[in-house]
């Protein structure tokens, strides 16, 4: 459950846009795209405005939720909490997520790494364990949304006791993104269903020993991979003929 949550919300980000083409495109301080009404709204000229991009490289901690299925109208949804640390190296085309998620009372440390289009999942509980995953595409661009729609400037109050911080608001087929403007940094990721992401202790300096495999992660799980994106669509009741179709110019436009 911890691996399908991460996959989610950075793996896979753009291959539910499928049901995100059906949402509406909020206005600023409306109270929608998951916060309460905003203060202080305008817009600003371009100029002045945040650019809606991730450093090329950076350690931040995420907090937040994702939704299982992720579809916006899903009459049963399961809520996976997670406060993890994501470590991104676009230069060298990997990341890694490590840290807790829950389901309920039910916690699950494990750490996610991406690198080319392979996935490696492992779990501090089980020494001899590493899952392997070709998921085809590469890591999230930077500048995955750097063509989304700018909504305006906002102020608005950040969960996990963040505080209130003035904003620029962008949205991007459903997807919708705010930059901190005081440091011109990412604060919050919102989809409808799919699930929030705060982000927060940046740092924009990355170590390569924190990207490390141990020696299990290589030999036959680079050769055959035990798992597959395929089979988990199969296994979760996702047509992966009809979400691929649906994704597939998003998904090359949002990954390397």
């Amino acid at each position: 459950m911890a691996t399908w949550s991460l996959c989610l919300m950075v793996i896979s980000t753009f291959a539910s846009l499928q049901f995100a083409t059906a949402l509406y495109v909020v206005e600023p301080c409306s109270g929608a795209a998951g916060v309460p009404p905003g203060k202080n709204c305008r817009d600003v000229p371009v100029a002045e405005r945040v650019p809606p991009l991730y450093p090329k490289q950076f350690v931040c901690r995420i907090q937040g939720w994702t939704g299982f299925p992720a579809q916006p109208n899903a009459t049963f949804r399961v809520h996976v909490q997670q406060d993890n640390l994501w470590l991104f190296d676009y230069p060298n085309l990997r990341l890694r997520f490590a840290g807790p998620s829950w389901v309920g009372f039910l916690k699950l440390n494990s750490n996610f790494t991406h690198t080319g289009t392979m996935s490696y999942t492992t779990l501090p509980f089980l020494p001899n364990f590493c899952l392997c995953n070709d998921v085809g595409i590469g890591i999230l661009k930077y500048d995955a949304f750097g063509d989304a729609t700018f909504l305006g400037r906002e102020t608005i109050t950040i969960e996990y006791e963040h505080g209130d911080h003035e904003v620029d608001h962008y949205e991007k087929l459903g997807h919708h993104f705010w930059m901190d403007v005081a440091t011109k940094l990412p604060i919050r990721f919102f989809q409808e269903g799919a699930g929030l992401q705060v982000y927060s202790e940046w740092s924009q300096q990355v170590n390569a020993n924190d990207f490390m495999l141990p020696e299990r992660c290589f030999g036959d799980c680079n050769k055959n991979p035990v798992h597959s994106q395929v089979k988990d669509m199969i296994k979760f009741g996702i047509n992966p003929l009809a979400y691929a179709r649906a994704a597939a110019i998003e998904v090359l436009r949002g990954h390397k």
